[in-house]
């Protein structure tokens, strides 16, 4: 067990070696009875013993018959539940190798069965012309390419003591369904529309490429197919790069970063087994990425909700202290890390000896600026317990949320005013009805409604969602203005009116915020308007808390006992509402519509001014 807490990292090629077949893992096969019996000495083996125990009992049930929900009703969860519990094997792989108990092997070839039984391994939600269900196509999505990775390492390590017909059929499986097609595409046998994701700008990009990765260095492949491939991605990595711009914004949000950023560094890790290759420290618009947790934070442990997120998401811990390994700052993972089920990942932490050391986020600046994205944080500090976000941003941010020009206010890391977060994906939430969710269109958001419309995604109409959305996105972009910034006071002013430009007679339509940090804190939210015409003008403010109106224009917001109290200050008279937002989300909370909707005028100036209640 020392050799493998002081971290060696065992790599294993193929006895084909000499035909220039090369197959990598972290860890060695399971004839290797030392090294499994060593591993019985980790920390997380009885926690991995324990999952045996509960996935061995389970009977794999196809999630084939619920595959076509997703295009007739809408619905992709169901068939979900039952694809996602067949598609991991760590524990039962750990069980086997350490205990040579045939049941755990019994329960993984029963799994692969299944799995072999599917017509595509993509989910229903990605095959909405059922091209891979019917057989006319294959398709590489998130989820194959990541089943693919997983099975190759399940042969990696097991392939000796398993069926041999079974690993035949398994190995033909994994090239049909994710690596033939990929070489197709190298080979310029087929249109690189089919692998939109291979240069596109979110999560895609990393997720099917490191699925892909972690599948051809387990399965055993030619050095020489492996490099064609790892060019072919490489080669189109330059819009998702591009996607973080110099300040490394990810405008996914915190919720995507892990499975963008974090896939990112999971095929710099591969690769740094593979043969050395650094492809984080000599790319710096990565650096900067991989560092948007930092930067974004607005309280310890607090991070703005924006896009599909949840609204307590943050960076996971095997992610963070995956980047600091890349980066030098640690050994490898630490003890206390969960398992998990994936092998893949299990194979991945073990490349890498036991590092207790703690893990943190911290950003003691006051303020960030991500200029180029017009996002904002102002950090909570000893002086102020309240910190805030906002944006300008555009409507075409991936997973976007039609959202320029909103904000997020927390006291003492609690969102009292906040971005809702996503909803529980359906057929609609990618479908052209995304914006009818009252969360996800800029109703469910802390920003204007002019004459009853709410923002656009394009130009000259309401928001929709159409499979592909060209309007340029300088068309549908807040417009930052000014901003300045001290270490106790902050500002920014943006032109949102291009978010509004189907709503005829708009003459200035701006947002500025104020932020400063002295008596405990305020924050300003200013907006003016001007119309042609006497126009209604409505603002929100949107939170999860309970409201009190407290007489002479002014409110509390409670939530988790964390208040703020604000003030509405009006050019003209308005009148306030609340309406409910009842959308299907997971974190279960009806969420509350403020709405302070001014008399028709030509002009108006509306201020909100927060401050946190000790």
């Amino acid at each position: 067990m020392s050799k493998f807490l002081t971290g060696a990292v065992v790599i294993m090629f193929s006895a084909a070696l000499s035909a220039g077949v090369v197959r990598i893992n972290p860890v060695p096969d399971c004839r290797d009875q030392k090294y499994w019996n060593d591993f019985k000495k980790h920390p997380q083996y009885e926690a991995l013993m324990k999952r045996a125990g509960e996935m061995v009992q389970e009977i794999p049930e196809s999630p084939l018959p619920l595959y076509l929900e997703c295009s007739q009703t809408g619905n992709r969860v169901n068939y979900e539940k039952r694809y996602f519990k067949l598609r991991h094997f760590g524990p039962l792989v750990a069980a086997y190798c350490t205990t040579n108990d045939f049941k755990y092997l019994k329960n993984i070839e029963a799994r692969i069965k299944v799995i072999l039984s599917l017509p595509a391994w993509v989910l229903p939600a990605h095959d909405r012309q059922l091209k891979g269900y019917k057989g006319e196509e294959v398709v590489v999505d998130l989820f194959s390419a990541n089943l693919a990775g997983e099975l190759a390492s399940v042969l990696a390590i097991i392939e000796p003591v398993m069926d041999k017909a079974l690993v035949y059929q398994l190995r033909k499986a994994v090239f049909h369904h994710v690596i033939t097609p990929i070489e197709e595409a190298v080979e310029g046998k087929c249109s690189p529309d089919r692998f939109w994701w291979l240069n596109g700008s979110n999560n895609w990009n990393p997720v099917c490429k490191q699925g892909v990765i972690t599948a051809i260095l387990n399965i055993g492949m030619e050095k020489s197919r492996i490099e064609k491939i790892l060019k072919l991605f490489f080669d189109n990595f330059e819009g998702y790069f591009n996607s973080f711009g110099s300040e490394g914004y990810c405008d996914e949000g915190m919720g995507y970063w892990g499975s963008s950023c974090g896939e990112y560094l999971i095929i710099a890790s591969l690769l740094k087994l593979y043969d050395n290759r650094d492809v984080l420290s000599t790319e710096p618009r990565m650096l900067k990425a991989v560092m948007y947790p930092e930067n974004i934070m607005m309280a310890p442990g607090f991070y703005p909700a924006y896009t599909d997120c949840y609204i307590y998401a943050r960076p996971s811990k095997e992610t963070l202290q995956l980047r600091n390994i890349l980066l030098g700052k640690r050994k490898g993972f630490s003890s206390d890390l969960p398992a998990g089920d994936s092998l893949a990942a299990l194979c991945r932490r073990l490349a890498y000896p036991i590092d207790d050391t703690p893990v943190t986020v911290k950003n003691d600046a006051p303020f960030t600026a991500f200029t180029e994205a017009g996002c904002f944080v102002a950090r909570q500090t000893a002086a102020s317990l309240m910190s805030v976000s906002f944006k300008g941003g555009h409507n075409r941010e991936s997973h976007n949320h039609n959202d320029v020009g909103t904000y997020v206010i927390a006291v003492d890391g609690v969102p009292v005013v906040l971005d809702p977060g996503g909803e529980i994906y359906t057929a609609r939430t990618f479908g052209p009805g995304r914006y009818e969710s009252k969360l996800l269109s800029s109703y469910g958001h802390s920003v204007p409604r002019i004459n009853g419309k709410l923002q656009t995604n394009r130009v000259g109409g309401d928001a929709f969602n159409p499979p592909e959305n060209l309007t340029p996105v300088k068309d549908i972009q807040g417009i930052l203005l000014k901003h300045e910034f001290s270490a106790d006071h902050g500002m920014a002013k943006f032109d949102i009116s291009r978010v509004y430009n189907h709503v005829p007679g708009i003459k200035k339509l701006e947002r500025t915020f104020y932020f400063d940090r002295k008596n405990g804190g305020s924050f300003l939210v200013s907006d003016e308007a001007e119309f042609n015409e006497a126009s209604e003008f409505e603002n929100a403010v949107i939170t999860l808390g309970t409201v009190k109106e407290l007489g002479n224009n002014q409110y509390l917001i409670t939530w988790k006992d964390k208040s703020l109290k604000f003030e509405v200050r009006s050019s003209v008279p308005y009148k306030f509402s609340t309406d409910t937002i009842m959308e299907n989300t997971y974190h279960k909370l009806p969420v509350c519509r403020l709405a302070f909707t001014a008399e028709k005028s030509k002009n108006i100036k509306m201020d909100i001014v927060f401050t946190p209640v000790k």
